[in-house]
């Protein structure tokens, strides 16, 4: 949030109370309106309740409204709240410029998300945390059918190779902690 100087105005304050600096310099989505007959280059704000306290003629896309328009002293955007997306219907696919994704250049661009492989989180490490005084509980592993062995056998094993699990011979009831998976 910005910082409150002590040496600002109520206006000043209020204006500057809720607004937020982007840190990655994401420039805000505008619109050309007419108010009052004049060309103004308005801000979409989603997230302002109200554009309003006096009210304007708005011509937007062929739409004609009466809408309430709150005006204050400073140099701050023209804001489009909601009360003003509740009465005109913005060309939200020029706005954004929405275009239908090419399948091949995603499937090219993120092909290391469409393998077979194990995938990685880099940056992130996990931990479990338990209850040092929690007992560990015997459960009997679950019984598989017949005809799906082959398949559970063949899954483990392949999981094996890649280093995703590994055997054990026995398991460590002294700890309670079971990795997920090997770390790197």
């Amino acid at each position: 949030m910005n910082k409150i100087e002590q040496h600002q105005s109520d206006e000043e304050l209020a204006y500057n109370l809720f607004s937020f600096k982007d840190k990655e310099k994401t420039p805000p989505y505008r619109e050309k309106m007419t108010v009052n007959g004049i060309d103004i280059n308005m801000e979409i704000d989603t997230g302002a309740s109200f554009s309003g306290i006096t009210e304007v003629v708005v011509e937007y896309n062929n739409q004609v409204s009466r809408l309430p328009l709150l005006v204050l002293k400073g140099n701050g955007p023209n804001l489009i709240g909601r009360n003003w997306l509740e009465n005109i219907c913005l060309n939200w696919t020029s706005i954004k410029r929405l275009a239908k994704p090419n399948l091949e250049e995603v499937l090219n661009k993120y092909d290391d998300l469409f393998t077979d492989k194990l995938g990685k989180l880099n940056g992130v490490t996990a931990k479990i945390y338990v209850d040092p005084s929690t007992k560990p509980i015997f459960c009997k592993a679950r019984s598989v059918p017949y005809t799906m062995k082959p398949k559970i056998e063949k899954e483990l094993e392949r999981l094996e190779r890649q280093g995703t699990i590994e055997t054990v011979q026995y398991s460590d009831w002294a700890t309670p902690v079971v990795p997920i998976m090997k770390p790197d």
